[in-house]
């Protein structure tokens, strides 16, 4: 496939917000008009997750729609993106990870407060 920066710019938004990246966010919403050529290409996934949250000192689980790379578009960014991008993208998966424990030792933090 030839290269396309709008696609790769979808691409490259969804490696940055790392795994299981909700589709609620921003950056999604602004990139919205070229998202359905990437799920035609069958370079993204989208998808459910259940979370869990703490509100008022209480746990529940929410679901949350996601957007995830499948290995297609992996491959179309190891081809087509440099390798700026590729460290940047490395770089946000790093602090995504970093929220996501955050998150869940809140979350385990809440929930042993009231055990």
């Amino acid at each position: 496939m030839e290269f396309d920066p709008q696609l790769l710019l979808v691409l490259l938004a969804v490696r940055m917000q790392g795994e299981d990246a909700s589709a609620k966010l921003d950056i999604f919403k602004k990139l919205k008009p070229y998202l359905p050529k990437a799920l035609e290409h069958q370079f993204l996934k989208q998808g459910t997750i259940e979370l869990t949250v703490v509100e008022k000192g209480k746990t529940k689980k929410k679901k949350d729609a996601v957007i995830n790379l499948t290995d297609e578009g992996k491959k179309y960014l190891d081809t087509h993106a440099g390798a700026e991008a590729q460290a940047a993208a490395i770089a946000a998966h790093s602090h995504g990870l970093q929220k996501q424990l955050q998150a869940d030792r809140d979350a385990l933090q809440g929930h042993l407060a009231h055990v």
